[in-house]
């Protein structure tokens, strides 16, 4: 990602890192929401397995929808928990400040203590690199990806955690040609 390079311990430390930063300072639990309206770029990879691990349900959210859209995914979701990047905080400041659920926006970037909400850096740095995964099973949702809205209302698209193993083999390995 630009000059920065990660290795595989590396991503692993940060995602144990934010997994229990999740888990023990947001509180974050089995099966909640965390929806992630982030830049592409280490911390949305980051987030994404983190919240995986911890058996909670990472949301990537398009970046190029609108204030309206944010706000629809935000009450439909249900999500305790929303780590944007910094960038991004002007089109969903709005949906943020109306959504119910919303115990916690942390914030990814430069200006990361913004309206007295968690700095995604903070969290990670303060937070311990041994992580047990949470046990699951293969058919309990792993994440879930919404439309983009063609005939209304964007809709969660749930995909469960033997999804990504399918999408390894028949796309990554089969069409890609990734291999060990």
């Amino acid at each position: 990602c630009g000059d920065q390079r990660l290795t595989y311990g590396e991503l692993a430390d940060r995602v144990n890192r934010v997994g229990n930063a999740l888990k023990t300072v947001l509180d974050v639990r089995r099966e909640e929401r965390v929806l992630l309206l982030m830049l592409d770029g280490p911390e949305l990879i980051t987030a994404f397995f983190a919240a995986i691990k911890i058996g909670a349900i990472p949301v990537p959210l398009n970046t190029r929808w609108t204030a309206a859209d944010y706000e629809f995914v935000l009450h439909d979701s249900s999500a305790h928990v929303l780590i944007v990047s910094q960038e991004l905080l002007g089109e969903a400041m709005g949906a943020i400040r109306t959504a119910r659920s919303l115990r916690h926006v942390v914030v990814a970037g430069a200006a990361a203590n913004v309206e007295g909400w968690s700095s995604f850096d903070a969290l990670q740095t303060a937070a311990s690199a041994v992580l047990e995964a949470e046990p699951t099973n293969t058919d309990a949702p792993a994440f879930w990806l919404y439309s983009s809205g063609s005939t209304g209302q964007p809709k969660a698209c749930v995909h469960l955690q033997h999804d990504m193993r399918v999408c390894a083999e028949t796309y990554a390995s089969a069409i890609l040609g990734i291999h060990a």
